[in-house]
């Protein structure tokens, strides 16, 4: 079934203005029910002013929201907003215990204490902080509070959560932990909540969500399946945006099927084939983009799809390994084993021509 077909909130002509400059304009969206839908961009791309808006703290100067076919404004506040779980980058806990500051909301529903009791143990169980129960709030550490804020959220089983940036203060190490609780707890839920999380961290992004919706300068660039916008992105700077930094200039020459053959501007006429069943022309202005997990040592005998050129740094990014190697192109290379290379050692690269990415140039 398709996201339109199982639409829960639907965003019809919205613009959101600051000081009287747009800050966020969403000619349509859906957000279907029950997805896990992951909200990146730079700062400043108007992420919050979203997460904001669909919680209905912040009211669009033009258009609407519609949850299951209704105008926000025409559901009673309160109404609407038992339906949400809402979870910030600060955890905004009380001074008093966890277990206290996890019940809150239960209460403030009026629940019966067994009903109360028994969502609060599941959630300090589910997201391993039972043994801290009757400590304070304030003596937790981020990792901690973070989990508490979360357990809060998810005690009220709310039909809709929501997060901004609820990861993005904590250590790595911190940070994963708590990110694998948190999936393991959505994946115990049946049916789960509709999630929309908004986050600067693209391996949380791929993690986490099944769509991936990139902001920028207030506006939709890009809304699809995560494996596709990180992989395929729509235009140049969403592609440097989602880490393809291997980017170069080129021309198609050629039409095969569904391959296209590109001559690359700075490779002295160097000329790849990309597997792009898409509707680009010979003669088409094209950029050639590739992410850099996806580049791989040439074979001895490769011939075609092969850019050489000296090593210039190997460089350690958490448990992988970057290599830049120079050239008139360059590429960056990302890959699980500490490479071999020496610094200036001439290398040849290959580039899938399944994984290559094309995309109009102006």
């Amino acid at each position: 079934m398709n996201a339109e077909a199982r639409a829960l909130i639907e965003a019809r002509g919205v613009v959101c203005r600051r000081r009287g400059e747009p800050v966020l304009r969403l000619p349509e969206m859906t957000i279907a029910a029950g997805e896990r839908l992951v909200v990146i961009g730079p700062n400043g791309a108007g992420k919050s002013t979203l997460l904001l808006a669909l919680a209905r703290l912040l009211r669009p100067k033009e258009g609407t929201f519609l949850y299951r076919g209704v105008p926000y404004q025409d559901i009673p506040a309160l109404e609407f907003r038992r339906k949400l779980g809402l979870v910030m980058q600060s955890p905004l806990l009380l001074r008093a215990s966890v277990w206290q500051n996890v019940a809150l909301g239960l209460k403030f529903r009026h629940l019966g204490e067994e009903e109360i009791r028994a969502r609060v143990a599941r959630w300090l169980d589910w997201l391993q902080i039972a043994p801290l129960a009757d400590r304070p709030a304030h003596q937790l550490s981020g990792g901690e509070a973070q989990r508490v804020s979360l357990a809060r959220a998810f005690a009220l089983e709310p039909e809709i959560l929501l997060l901004d940036e609820p990861f993005s203060a904590l250590d790595a190490q911190t940070r994963w932990h708590l990110l694998a609780d948190f999936k393991a707890a959505l994946a115990r839920l049946s049916p789960p909540p509709t999630l929309v999380l908004v986050t600067h961290d693209l391996d949380v992004a791929r993690s986490l969500g099944e769509r991936v919706a990139v902001l920028m300068d207030g506006s939709l660039r890009q809304l699809g399946a995560a494996a596709d916008v990180f992989a395929r992105p729509r235009d140049c700077e969403v592609a440097r945006f989602v880490g393809m930094t291997n980017l170069w200039p080129g021309r198609v020459v050629a039409v095969n099927g569904v391959q296209r053959v590109v001559e690359l501007d700075a490779g002295e006429g160097k000329r790849v084939a990309v597997a792009s069943p898409g509707h680009l022309a010979a003669g088409s202005p094209v950029w050639v983009g590739i992410r850099p997990e996806h580049v791989y040592p040439a074979s001895q005998g490769a011939r075609s799809n092969v850019l050489a050129g000296p090593v210039q740094q190997v460089v350690a990014q958490g448990p992988l390994w970057r290599v830049h190697v120079g050239g008139p192109l360059g590429v960056v290379m990302l890959g699980a084993d500490e490479p071999a290379f020496r610094s200036g050692e001439e290398i040849r690269v290959y580039l899938p021509p399944e994984r290559l990415h094309l995309m109009p140039r102006a």
